[in-house]
């Protein structure tokens, strides 16, 4: 199916302002060299007001706002707040679905290849992949690439420098984190594929972004593009023990004192995944 000249592609976002700030800055300079034909964020917190300042930074940066209170839990957001949204687009223009610590290779500019911003600047609209690819698809899926360094780390710098080490998804990061009784779900296979982009008009994706709903019988689908996770940083600790889906007790005894960074570096050692992991 044919985009068309006409086609326009929007972007939205869930980005928890509880432990996601840090990696604000960079997130925003990597998807606004995207040329996007429009922005908006679903900002969450699980109470308490959201303040200004986090807010203006948003907008400065040309994104439409909602603000979302409640408990932390697998596609609460998507289920109340994106679906809507979707609603209020032409059902053919096209919409982007990111995470706060997703960032969409494909998108725009290769953020591996830093020198490319140093020397040439950002690249003109019409050199963007999506929007070559979109005139011919339906719906663009992916899987998750994570990114981690030998310690769960505050994001600081350009995220691709800190964490340099990755592996494609295979649960074996996150199983390592999880209370026992939860290892057995079949979140691994679930949790690698990732809907970056469809439809609008397409319901696809509008439980949770992490695996495709009700997909048209005639779509095109556009399959294998990656999206690097930076979920393994210092407040990935809280994070996962306000996940719903979790055991408190337990998580909070298996994020304490030292045993994250001890995970790390034996994943990194290859004791969990033998052969995936490179530095840059």
């Amino acid at each position: 199916m044919d985009g068309g000249p006409d086609m326009n592609i929007h972007f939205a976002a869930f980005f928890g302002v509880e432990f996601d700030l840090d990696i604000l800055p960079f997130w925003l300079e990597h998807y606004k060299k995207c040329y996007f034909d429009s922005y908006h964020v679903f900002l969450h917190r699980e109470s308490g007001e959201i303040g200004s300042n986090i807010k203006n930074e948003f907008k400065r940066n040309g994104f439409s706002i909602e603000t979302i209170d409640g408990p932390y839990g697998a596609g609460i957001l998507q289920k109340f707040a994106l679906g809507p949204y979707a609603d209020t687009l032409p059902p053919d223009d096209f919409l982007v679905i990111a995470d706060a610590d997703e960032f969409q290779s494909e998108a725009g500019p290769d953020p591996l290849k830093v020198e490319d911003d140093l020397f040439l600047g950002p690249p003109a609209p019409a050199m963007i992949p999506y929007r070559e690819l979109l005139k011919h698809v339906d719906i663009i899926t992916g899987f998750m690439v994570d990114r981690f360094a030998h310690r769960l780390e505050t994001c600081y710098t350009f995220p691709f420098l800190q964490y340099p080490f990755e592996e494609p998804f295979t649960g074996e990061v996150l199983k390592a984190f999880s209370p026992p009784a939860y290892r057995a779900t079949a979140w691994p296979q679930t949790r690698r594929t990732k809907v970056l982009a469809a439809r609008a008009g397409y319901e696809v994706a509008y439980e949770g972004s992490h695996c495709l709903h009700n997909v048209p019988e005639h779509a095109q689908i556009a399959e294998g593009h990656k999206v690097y996770h930076f979920a393994w940083r210092d407040s990935v600790k809280n994070k996962l023990i306000k996940k719903a889906y979790y055991s408190n007790e337990n998580c909070r005894e298996i994020m304490s004192d030292e045993k994250p960074d001890k995970v790390l570096n034996e994943i990194i050692d290859n004791r969990f995944i033998p052969e995936n992991i490179y530095q840059m």
